[in-house]
């Protein structure tokens, strides 16, 4: 009963919508980005296989790297704000690749959004634990 009580309760929240949403756009855009890069990145940005395969194989450095800069950005910023910046920085991006025609730009996106998927997974980790 006590449980049924908090779940309600949580759902009332404004905060609950916000971190559901930030958790909806980080597991989307991570998750998507990483499946159709290769792909993608020949279409629109005229990559070799060869070249998408190693931006694809860069993408687990940056994944990390991600990580630890948004879990250290965390301690500093605090978790809610550090979700705000990655989760607007990755809605950017994602708009932005109607726009992509390189594969500088190419491969500059797809790490920036692989950082802060990174970075959604380490910080809200971080936030389930308190």
């Amino acid at each position: 009963m006590t449980e049924t009580i908090c779940q309600s309760e949580m759902v009332s929240t404004l905060a609950f919508y916000k971190i559901w949403i930030s958790f909806m756009v980080g597991t989307a855009s991570g998750l998507m980005m990483i499946g159709i890069a290769s792909p993608v990145g020949q279409e629109i940005a005229g990559l070799t296989v060869t070249e998408a395969a190693a931006i694809v194989g860069m993408l687990g450095l940056f994944n990390g790297g991600g990580r630890i800069f948004w879990g250290a950005a965390s301690d500093k910023l605090g978790r809610t704000r550090t979700i705000a910046i990655y989760s607007l920085i990755t809605a950017v991006v994602m708009l932005t690749f109607s726009f992509i025609n390189s594969s500088i730009t190419f491969a500059i996106a797809l790490f920036t959004i692989a950082a802060c998927f990174g970075g959604f997974m380490a910080v809200l980790w971080q936030f389930s634990r308190l």
